[in-house]
């Protein structure tokens, strides 16, 4: 599959994202899940298009699962030096 790295927009870091075949002719335009592994609590679903083999509009189309998630207390505490 073609590939492509992207600054996600939900994650703000460098991803390499996997395309539809369909984008072997340099333009594509539609859903595909950022550069987290497959399953991951923290894959979003980015709404991309891209025109002569550059991205022209990238956004977020649905956070991942952990945006719903509230942190463990064990995990507060530690993030905050209090265990």
């Amino acid at each position: 599959m073609p590939k492509i790295t992207i600054l996600c927009p939900y994650h703000r870091v460098s991803e390499e994202l996997e395309l539809p075949e369909s984008y072997a002719e340099g333009t594509f335009q539609g859903e595909v899940p950022c550069g987290h592994p497959e399953g991951s609590d923290y894959r979003a679903i980015l709404n991309i298009e891209i025109i002569q083999s550059k991205v022209r509009r990238i956004g977020l189309k649905e956070p991942p699962p952990s945006a719903f998630k509230a942190p463990s207390l064990k995990k507060v505490l530690d993030d905050f030096g209090l265990r």
